[in-house]
């Protein structure tokens, strides 16, 4: 008794051949049909329930990659969930985050206070884009001397007193005992790899 892997190809039958053939008896029917033909022109994705109103995000239209990746940002808040949002540098994150920010305060009323943190040379851009796309959001940009960041800090226990605060690495170390008094609706880390060197 010959075992089939010892066999050699000529000494399979005719009908046996036939059999091996016709792989379409060992699909399910919906398998073994014909692929249907694909169509020429692919439909727009379905506009986005999560972006902001003109009278929240007023800088521009956020392009479809953005509104992709806003989409997905929104999806992680609703289930209370982390999450990076890699994107190669210039592609929008700093906008899809502000994207967010105001869909929280327009969609559920929770204005933060939110406490982004990112590198030192870009405190004033995250502030400026602030005021470009969502300017009804108050921004306050956390820098200075000791002594110019305490006068920054006077009132700032009120509700009204800021919904964003954006500092950096070096000032949330620094001052961090007094973040800790805050209880802050979001963190966020612009360019997250700075943390490896904190401890």
């Amino acid at each position: 008794d010959g075992d089939m892997l010892g066999e050699s190809e000529s000494d399979i039958s005719a009908d046996d051949r036939a059999f091996l053939a016709d792989t379409s008896m060992l699909l399910p029917p919906e398998l073994s049909a014909p692929a249907p033909e694909l169509p020429t022109e692919v439909s727009p994705p379905a506009p986005s329930t999560n972006i902001p109103t003109a009278d929240m995000l007023r800088g521009g239209e956020l392009r479809p990659y953005q509104r992709v990746g806003l989409d997905w940002l929104c999806s992680l808040c609703d289930h209370r969930l982390n999450g990076i949002l890699a994107d190669e540098m210039g592609l929008g994150k700093t906008i899809q985050t502000i994207g967010l920010l105001a869909r929280m305060a327009e969609k559920q009323g929770v204005w933060g206070p939110h406490l982004i943190v990112v590198p030192t040379s870009v405190i004033v851009n995250w502030e400026m884009e602030f005021k470009r796309w969502s300017p009804k959001m108050k921004v306050l940009a956390y820098y200075g001397t000791r002594a110019e960041r305490a006068l920054k800090r006077k009132g700032w226990t009120q509700q009204t007193a800021f919904h964003v605060v954006v500092t950096s690495y070096k000032i949330a170390v620094a001052d961090e005992k007094i973040f800790r008094r805050r209880k802050w609706v979001y963190y966020i880390l612009d360019e997250a790899h700075n943390i490896r060197n904190y401890h």
